[in-house]
């Protein structure tokens, strides 16, 4: 039975772990957005290029996809990757930047 209860205990202490991190990324965050939405967002990807124009790579799905883009872009071109990653809300293809 302590087996049992020790499992429990530790279970729950990882689950409040994952709960802090959602905490974490809320805290800097403008939206208040947990770490679980900012990853799993869907992003307009922009893109800065040498000479400072600024152009928009498309719209993806995940943070991560976002930066593989922008990563792809700059490589394609031999150019530094220079991006930020637009978080798109029913109110704003904007709401915050990530990177």
């Amino acid at each position: 039975m302590q087996a049992r209860s020790w499992a429990y205990l530790v279970s729950i202490g990882m689950l409040s772990g994952l709960a802090g991190c959602e905490d974490q990324c809320s805290s800097f965050s403008p939206n208040r957005f947990n770490c679980r939405q900012i990853a799993e967002a869907d992003y307009n990807v922009h893109f800065s290029l040498p000479d400072s124009t600024e152009i928009l790579l498309g719209r993806t799905t995940g943070l991560s996809n976002c930066a593989a883009r922008a990563s792809s872009y700059a490589k394609q071109y031999s150019i530094p990757k220079q991006y930020y990653c637009c978080m798109i809300t029913a109110a704003s293809s904007c709401a915050e930047k990530h990177r």
